[in-house]
């Protein structure tokens, strides 16, 4: 018979059972609460919620809000794929947060992952498969993936059921992976998180992902429209000075042919100095401003895959 998950922080001296996520048993899994009828209208309002946000600070910690709440998970993460990493974007753990404070917390988290096979989040994204399990610490040796317990021994706590769903886009692409920890059920206990949940969390991630690049393409307007403004900026300055630059230097090389005396020669040749110096930081700023419209170019074709 199937025992119970205990949660991480009960008292000492209290059994500990590790579930076989393979098969359920009554008070195992963490049970759907609501009926599927409401669920798929939480699912409607969750979607229209964060498709209306623009905000790509706080948008990830909105979307692992919802799919914490959606399947009463204690902790998760969320990552957002750039190039060949997944870049940490939002972690949220009642526990930590709690024990450390949010700002230690968030510490802890910041390292980046590669985009490889090895860790849970970098398998999923590959993989585009939903990956659940039991007890992350006793994943079969043949598995390609493999648990870092390197945060729950730095902190004590102990991860147990894991749910991790990537964020496709329609045309299959991913952009993400959110990674739920330990569900909890009525009881506050750790429980696997019930596979009947799978259909809703990967519509929810699939709403979640367009809400993501949503907030991508408009960051990538505002991106274009500054750099845009900056470069025609910089161009029009260059005109405009390098005109009078070029009269300045012209006139006091004819005086300088016409002067005879010392001072009057080192004072000529200051002014055509310091027009050569205007004349190389105009033509920096010129450049650089190219530089940052390219780099917003590759920037908007790497995102556009």
């Amino acid at each position: 018979m199937l025992g119970r998950l205990s949660h991480p922080n009960q008292q000492k001296g209290m059994p500990d059972v590790t579930l076989d996520a393979a098969h359920g048993a009554e008070g195992g899994f963490m049970p759907l609460s609501l009926d599927r009828s409401q669920l798929l209208k939480e699912l409607i309002q969750i979607g229209i919620s964060l498709t209306s946000e623009r905000d790509l600070v706080s948008l990830p910690a909105r979307i692992l809000s919802e799919a914490r709440r959606f399947t009463q998970a204690e902790a998760g993460t969320l990552y957002l794929r750039d190039g060949d990493r997944l870049r940490f974007a939002a972690v949220q753990n009642d526990v930590l947060e709690q024990r450390l404070g949010e700002q230690e917390m968030r510490r802890l988290f910041q390292a980046d992952l590669p985009l490889s096979e090895r860790s849970l989040a970098g398998y999923v994204a590959l993989s585009r498969d939903i990956l659940r399990l039991s007890d992350a610490y006793e994943i079969p040796i043949d598995r390609p993936y493999a648990f870092n317990p390197a945060i729950d021994a730095q902190t004590g706590y102990r991860t147990r059921s894991v749910l991790a769903v990537p964020l496709q886009e329609p045309m299959g692409n991913i952009i993400g992976v959110f990674q739920l920890i330990n569900a909890l059920d009525a009881r506050k206990q750790v429980v696997p998180f019930d596979p009947d949940y799978e259909e809703l969390i990967r519509a929810l991630a699939s709403l979640a992902a367009v809400a993501v690049r949503n907030a991508q393409l408009e960051q990538v307007a505002h991106a274009r429209a500054a750099v845009r403004f900056v470069t025609s900026l910089a161009t029009t300055l260059a005109d405009e000075i390098n005109n009078p630059l070029f009269v300045i230097t012209a006139n006091t090389e004819l005086l300088v042919k016409e002067v005879s005396d010392l001072l009057s020669r080192r004072r000529a040749d200051a002014v055509l100095g310091a027009a050569g110096t205007i004349r190389e930081s105009v033509a920096r700023l010129k450049r650089i401003a190219e530089l940052k419209l390219a780099d917003q170019l590759r920037a908007e074709e790497r995102w556009s895959r």
